[in-house]
């Protein structure tokens, strides 16, 4: 399902109808990859969408916490990276080895 209304919402109020089971952490999901796709191509802020791996998260289990259930957004941490630099195309991003 995707919600209508989801801008409409901070993350405690998207996390409270998680809570109150009006609406699936898959819902939101699905609901804010819909904002992407509508709003990215004159934005262009968000150059990978992780689709897969989020409904893998949810799958595997939320932690409890305000915001369970909220996608976020996480700036190139884990996958391929879309720097500048073509020698840099296929770097993951994450923290360096000791």
């Amino acid at each position: 399902m995707i919600l209508d209304n989801y801008a409409d919402y901070d993350g405690l109020g998207l996390a409270e109808l998680v809570r109150r089971k009006e609406v699936s952490p898959r819902d939101l999901v699905d609901s804010a990859i819909d904002v992407i796709e509508r709003h990215n191509g004159a934005v262009n802020c968000v150059p990978q969408v992780l689709h897969d791996m989020a409904l893998a998260e949810i799958r595997r289990g939320l932690p409890n916490g305000p915001f369970r259930g909220v996608p976020f957004l996480v700036k190139e941490f884990g996958t391929r990276s879309v720097r500048d630099s073509a020698a840099m195309l296929d770097a993951v991003a994450g923290p360096r080895e000791p």
